[in-house]
């Protein structure tokens, strides 16, 4: 149905069977005769004051920026041809160029809309972070493909003769932090095109992973869209489950010589530059500490001894 201004919309971002968000426009919005892209509607119409302070503004100068068409869609401009409306009625004309836009650089007509709306609106990065939602399927398949050609090689790359002396190896990197591979992720990636933090990009996904298992709903992702509801209070929580430990040599043991042990353990680990696999006994005391205050989860050699002593008892015990 119309508003106020003219316009009518039912376009939102939902999330596809495999999970991942998606733009759909059963109804497609409508401004002043021109439908709009999809993506556009998207964002968040000016209204109130900021909408009357435009009409004022336009009436004034009698003139807008011109509109942005594409393939028979409004890309850019919905505000001020609601603004054009709105004058009209009132019996005020003023010019607003409609013209058809042309890609330049590489840029596609999504990025364009994105960096229009995103770069002129006063959004809140909980709204930037579920609106970039909309181009997760993009960086996934981004990085898809960057991953494939980094794996198997370009194929217009050119062969080296037999003869020709091997090139030099590149020193080894080390292990990469988890700040680190998070950056470097489809989320990190995500928080980038929103300029949010990595921490918000993820609560956006959550919450679009939520919708898909029906634990939360889609008017409240579209709440988050419009600015009317913050993040936190719509992305479910993630429940905290804490693992039974395997039985313990030192179960039992007086807290004096649990103690002494744990300073073992901890020293153990601290001279051998958190790189060497630990004793059994030491791995199985250790395991006793792990929901504590003791870093083992930054030890990758220790925690791979785990897993393995876990397996181990779960094919031994049948469990």
């Amino acid at each position: 149905m119309p508003d106020d201004n003219g316009c009518s919309r039912k376009a939102q971002v939902e999330v596809t069977t495999s999970g991942e968000p998606a733009i759909t426009a059963t109804e497609l919005e409508v401004i002043a005769g021109y439908r709009v892209h999809p993506l556009a509607s998207m964002f968040p119409l000016i209204t109130g004051k900021e909408f009357e302070q435009m009409k004022e503004a336009a009436a004034r100068a009698g003139r807008l920026p011109a509109a942005e068409l594409h393939e028979g869609l409004l890309i850019d401009g919905r505000n001020r041809l609601r603004v054009l409306e709105a004058l009209r009625r009132q019996g005020i004309a003023i010019e607003v160029p409609v013209v058809e836009w042309l890609p330049a650089n590489g840029e596609t007509v999504e990025e364009h809309i994105w960096a229009v709306n995103n770069n002129r609106r006063h959004l809140t990065a909980d709204q930037r972070a579920a609106l970039a939602t909309a181009f997760l399927p993009e960086i996934e398949a981004s990085r898809k493909a960057k991953q494939q050609t980094s794996r198997f090689g370009s194929s217009d790359s050119v062969t080296v003769a037999a003869n020709s002396p091997s090139p030099e190896k590149p020193p080894p990197k080390g292990p990469r932090t988890s700040q680190e591979k998070e950056r470097a992720s489809s989320v990190g990636e995500l928080g980038r095109l929103a300029d949010v933090s990595c921490y918000k990009a993820k609560q956006a996904v959550q919450l679009v992973k939520a919708v898909r298992a029906g634990q939360a709903s889609q008017s409240d992702l579209d709440a988050v869209v419009a600015g009317d509801k913050p993040l936190r209070e719509v992305t479910p929580a993630r429940r905290k489950t804490k693992k039974r430990p395997p039985e313990s040599t030192l179960a039992g043991a007086p807290p004096e010589e649990q103690a002494q042990a744990d300073t073992q353990i901890a020293e153990e680990g601290k001279d051998a530059g958190n790189d060497q696999p630990p004793s059994e006994e030491a791995a199985r005391r250790l395991w006793d500490q792990w929901t504590n205050d003791f870093a083992v989860a930054d030890m990758p050699s220790w925690r791979r001894h785990f897993l393995k002593v876990i397996h181990d008892d779960q094919r031994k015990y049948g469990r």
